[in-house]
């Protein structure tokens, strides 16, 4: 029977074979597939063990600092996907490996802290502490876009990851993004009324005064029922 390439194998979730492919042929876990070397692809799937994981970085130690080519994502921006919960389990590795990665950008600016709060299917408080203790100023670091980790949360309704964000960095109540809006604007864009309210508080509480920014946060959401 033909025997399959690490890349194949990665891609089937088959994470014994993939544990003797690396032993068999550990030229592989340099070979890049599609922009993406054998660790990046790894890290994307919630099922890897850790072993794996620790395999591909023995093999080659250099990967886990190494970006993807079509986004410039290192492995710690990977395991954070759209379809796979982020494996907490991993990012420890990951950042045991290379702490700094913490800090990495992609080609959108976002670190691995905004690319976890925009794309994981459940962001995890777990996981954001772990980023914010790898590289405290991630709390207060934006993409390209004037995006902030606050920003992220408060779109996606995240209460506990907002309030921890908060206590980070308490400025990002007031940043705006490109297109001026605040996170609590965020919030009430997507109707998150409950936490859009908690951070005019902590706006008030902090600052002294509602920072108004848009006039659509002005408009509750019992005024505009029909």
């Amino acid at each position: 029977m033909r025997r399959l390439k690490l890349s194949t194998l990665i891609a089937r979730e088959m994470w014994p074979e993939v544990l003797e492919r690396i032993t068999s042929h550990p030229d592989e876990v340099q070979t890049w597939d599609n922009s993406y070397l054998p660790l990046h692809r790894a890290c994307r799937y919630a099922s890897v063990p850790n072993k794996v994981v620790e395999a591909l970085i023995e093999a080659y130690p250099e990967s886990v600092q190494i970006k993807a080519k079509s986004c410039d994502r290192i492995a710690l921006h990977c395991t954070t996907c759209l379809f796979n919960p982020t494996n907490a389990d991993v990012v420890e590795i990951l950042l045991r490996k290379y702490r700094e990665g913490a800090s990495s950008r992609d080609v959108y600016g976002q670190t691995p802290l905004v690319y976890h709060l925009r794309q994981a299917p459940s962001p995890s408080l777990e996981v954001v502490e772990m980023l914010v203790e790898a590289y405290p100023d991630s709390a207060s670091t934006g993409d390209y876009d004037g995006c902030y980790p606050l920003h992220c949360a408060a779109k996606r309704g995240e209460m506990d990851i907002a309030n921890y964000l908060i206590d980070m960095y308490p400025d990002a109540l007031l940043e705006q993004n490109k297109d001026g809006r605040t996170p609590h604007d965020m919030a009430h864009q997507d109707g998150k009324y409950q936490l859009r309210d908690k951070l005019l508080e902590e706006e008030e509480k902090i600052f002294g005064r509602h920072q108004c920014t848009s006039p659509s946060t002005t408009i509750r959401e019992d005024t505009i029922k029909t």
